[in-house]
């Protein structure tokens, strides 16, 4: 089980800016924090972001086969029983790199433009507001 030091551990704060720099430079994506990470989307698509102290991406299967060449990368696993299907860890020791983090940030860029776009879902608010359906008045005689 992952030590609970390890799992709440903070992302290197220049990390982090250099991936807003990179993203920045990316037609359409968008940054955003997802589950407390910070991450850009495309398409509506989460292609990457900053996971502890390393980069994740998702990438094709083609991409996937050249990153895991180098040292230290390895299928993305949030828990220790979960790995994340197409999601691959690029190791703080290469992040930390500005050329390597920007080649594999415009990859996965790449791969998430690539798709349809995601349709965003209807907020809750929306939901929420939605009129409930006429139905035989108890009042009535």
């Amino acid at each position: 089980m992952a030590d609970i030091k390890e799992s709440a551990k903070k992302p290197d704060p220049a990390l982090v800016a250099t991936l807003h720099d990179i993203i920045s430079e990316i037609p359409g994506a968008t940054p955003r924090k997802m589950f407390g990470c910070d991450c850009f989307f495309l398409n509506g698509h989460c292609a990457g972001g900053i996971w502890r102290d390393s980069a994740i991406f998702k990438l094709p299967p083609h991409d996937a086969k050249a990153l895991l060449k180098l040292p230290g990368t390895t299928p993305f696993s949030p828990g220790p029983t979960m790995t994340m299907s197409g999601w691959y860890v690029l190791p703080n020791a290469l992040a930390a790199d500005p050329k390597t983090l920007r080649t594999w940030t415009e990859r996965a860029a790449v791969n998430a433009a690539s798709l349809p776009p995601k349709l965003p879902k209807p907020s809750k608010v929306a939901k929420a507001t939605k009129t409930p359906a006429k139905g035989p008045s108890l009042g009535s005689a």
